[in-house]
């Protein structure tokens, strides 16, 4: 639900399903009819904020519903918000030289030298903890100097489960197409690291195997601690209701100040004065442009609840 593109994974367990026995094919079956209703929940709440089930594919918007984006002078028209959004996903706001526009960034991997200086590198200090300790086993095979068969196995497995392999890639492809930041990719990169490695712990004896497992329980444990807790000691910082969370400000935690801008009625919806993010703000906030528009109506308000949409 974070992303379109992450609606494949649903290839994986459909495809599962086909090589399981009927038993277990049924429970699976179930799983995914849960799975969707949850998600058609979801997309009727997608749609109910911003007139798109799919938000923000312009496919799946209703343009005769009253609160849809229409056109680029709305902030949130469809369009001008994945143009945005895959730029930034990009790293659009990292060009030193020749700055484009949103476009024209993300067109014929203008986006690909900016983008690698930063995000690549993000990505590659993410996994490269992952790919050294699940690749433990990688040492036995250099110990007992069996290079040939480890390619083999390697080579074997992949054919043997060339669809999954194949989905694998399809996603990764699309992610780093369209949004390559980690966080968007994580599960897709994970997998396929995961299906190079699987050989590795197939062809080991089982005794060699749970002692190389235990070691690496052991070393995730001091790993994962040691790296939180420096993560904690970092990020402490000398502001007030430190260490928790920042939610009035950016800077040290202070309430912000905030304009009205006043609307139809009387009523108004509060501005940053520094026009970045709102916070925690005592009524109706918004930092985007939309908040001068003239034709952006409060339209009523019954159980505390207000409306908003366009003229």
């Amino acid at each position: 639900m974070q992303k379109i593109q992450g609606s494949l994974i649903i290839l994986f367990p459909a495809y599962i399903i086909i090589l399981l026995n009927n038993k277990i094919k049924k429970l699976l079956i179930r799983t995914l009819l849960i799975s969707f209703l949850c998600l058609s929940f979801w997309t009727l709440k997608t749609f109910i904020n911003t007139g798109c089930f799919l938000y923000p594919a312009e496919f799946t918007c209703v343009n005769n519903v009253s609160w849809v984006g229409k056109d680029y002078s709305h902030h949130s028209y469809a369009p001008k918000v994945k143009i945005e959004n895959e730029a930034w996903s990009k790293a659009w706001i990292d060009q030193k030289k020749k700055i484009l526009d949103y476009e024209n960034y993300s067109k014929n991997f203008h986006w690909l030298k900016t983008w690698s200086k930063k995000h690549f590198i993000v990505i590659l200090k993410s996994i490269f903890p992952f790919i050294l300790i699940t690749a433990i086993p990688f040492l036995y095979f250099l110990k007992k100097k069996n290079y040939l068969n480890l390619i083999k196995n390697n080579r074997n497995y992949i054919r043997n489960n060339k669809i999954l392999f194949l989905l694998t890639i399809i996603n990764i492809m699309i992610w780093f197409i369209i949004f390559p930041i980690y966080r968007y990719g994580t599960s897709f990169i994970i997998s396929g690291i995961t299906f190079l490695i699987i050989p590795l712990y197939v062809n080991i004896n089982k005794q060699i195997l749970y002692e190389i497992l235990k070691k690496i329980i052991k070393i995730l444990f001091v790993f994962f601690i040691s790296k939180n807790l420096l993560r904690i000691y970092h990020d402490h910082r000398d502001y007030i209701y430190s260490p928790w969370p920042k939610i009035f400000s950016e800077k040290n935690n202070y309430l912000k100040d905030y304009k009205k801008v006043l609307k139809n009625d009387g009523q108004f919806i509060l501005l940053p004065n520094d026009e970045h993010a709102c916070y925690y703000s005592p009524y109706t906030c918004s930092s985007s442009g939309h908040v001068y528009d003239k034709n952006f109506l409060i339209k009523f308000k019954n159980f505390n609840y207000k409306s908003y949409e366009y003229k």
